[in-house]
């Protein structure tokens, strides 16, 4: 469905490689941009490489100033517990950070026959799973989550398995788990969200996935992780023997954007496939006006918007084409205000206006949501036609599955939420 085009900001350029939507509908530009002042503070946004088992994760807000604490948490067993990594400096006043503002019901859609995802088949170990899951190639409901309310969606990259937060700070994770990186005290895969017992008495405010460790952030500020620490991903001082580094993005507060770690495929932006040992800036936005708003970072690929609305690529979705080496304007989605992006293996979802859109190359498992009987794959950005008259609050990927929050405040939304079909796995 065409719309009319906005001009592009005269600064941003047009769009090439595999991040570009070649088709796709458009609206109107944002804003314009303002003075930037000193920079106070980060957020950050990691994604997972395609070396190491040290993957992609994103965890914004995490204060400064932290300590290391060696106790274990009152949660799990070995494999399986979570441990606090970090505490804030004790202060006069504590502040307690807040989580998002989103309210909504959790759809899915994708592969999820956890144990097969990236692999060729299931490990011999997970051999009883092996029929457990199916391709979901449009949107459902989770029976198991009837009333309860979510409020962050979390995956990554190169992660088999999720995690969903409810309006009351609970945190729930379900999907791979030979790491324990599902917290639950073994390393038993779960079919369906299950709340993580363990940090039942936490009111959680963020978390982040990668391959096969998970962090959690608590709204005083501790960090727990639970998973794999073969490269020493849960920071708890030890394992860190000098590995090949996925790529990190940094947002700092004069809205420039810095990057750092594994160079390949272009995905930090600097016109080279160097590797970069500590952050360095990305020319395109250190400039008034040009500043980035928002950054995700994927498999092999990186994504800004801009603070005047322009969405921006450099990397590559398909590893078998040219790369794009910089950021360029993808200038079919010129004018849409994002709200939330997420990347997978090859991937990538977006919420914007009323819509949500997305668009991948071939193999897909049902992550672009286009639904059955349809075109299973699209090069070119796609409104996802399944999930008309349903406003998506914010959007996740992970590997080859996606989840969305959809939001659920009228009675006209809860009945459309309703038509879905309702997915309740097979378990053992």
């Amino acid at each position: 469905m065409p719309r009319k085009k906005a001009a592009a900001a005269a600064w941003e350029e047009p769009s090439s490689g595999n991040g570009t939507a070649r088709a796709g509908p458009r609206k109107r530009g944002g804003p314009a941009g303002r003075k930037r002042e000193r920079p106070e503070r980060c957020s950050s946004s990691s994604g997972g490489g395609s070396s190491g088992d040290e993957d992609g994760l994103e965890l914004d807000g995490a204060p400064g100033g932290g300590k290391r604490a060696a106790r274990p948490a009152t949660a799990g067993k070995a494999g399986g517990a979570a441990v606090v990594i970090t505490e804030p400096e004790h202060t006069k006043e504590r502040v307690k950070l807040e989580g998002s503002k989103c309210k909504g019901q959790l759809l899915i859609f994708g592969a999820t026959n956890w144990d097969l995802i990236g692999r060729k088949e299931v490990p011999k170990q997970q051999a009883a799973y092996r029929n457990l899951g199916q391709n979901l190639w449009g949107p459902h409901r989770y029976g198991c989550l009837a009333g309860v309310r979510v409020r962050t969606v979390v995956s990554g990259s190169c992660a088999a398995h999720s995690l969903l937060i409810t309006t009351e700070g609970k945190l729930w994770s379900w999907g791979r788990n030979e790491k324990g990186q599902l917290g639950h005290g073994d390393t038993k895969r779960v079919e369906a969200p299950r709340l993580i017992e363990g940090l039942s008495h936490e009111v959680i405010v963020s978390a982040a996935c990668g391959r096969n460790h998970t962090l959690a952030l608590t709204e005083t500020g501790s960090v727990f992780a639970f998973g794999e620490n073969k490269m020493g991903q849960l920071g708890l001082g030890n394992q860190t023997d000098a590995v090949p580094s996925p790529a990190q993005l940094v947002l700092d507060s004069q809205k420039r954007v810095f990057s750092w770690g594994f160079g390949g495929y272009g995905r930090l932006g600097h016109a080279e496939q160097k590797d970069e040992m500590v952050p360095r800036l990305v020319k395109l936005f250190d400039f008034p006006g040009r500043g980035a708003s928002q950054i995700y970072a994927g498999y092999t690929c990186s994504f800004a918007v801009s603070e005047v609305g322009g969405l921006f690529f450099w990397g590559a979705t398909n590893t078998s084409r040219e790369s794009t080496m910089y950021p360029k304007a993808v200038q079919d989605l010129c004018g849409w205000r994002i709200r939330s992006l997420a990347c997978g293996k090859s991937s990538i979802i977006v919420a914007a206006d009323e819509s949500t859109i997305s668009w991948g190359p071939s193999p897909t498992f049902g992550e672009l949501g286009y639904g059955d009987h349809k075109p299973k794959s699209s090069t070119a950005a796609q409104e996802v036609k399944t999930l008309d008259g349903i406003f998506s609050e914010q959007v996740a990927m992970g590997y080859s599955h996606s989840l969305v929050i959809a939001r659920d405040e009228s009675e006209t939304e809860k009945e459309k939420i309703k038509k879905l079909p309702e997915y309740n796995p097979r378990t053992l």
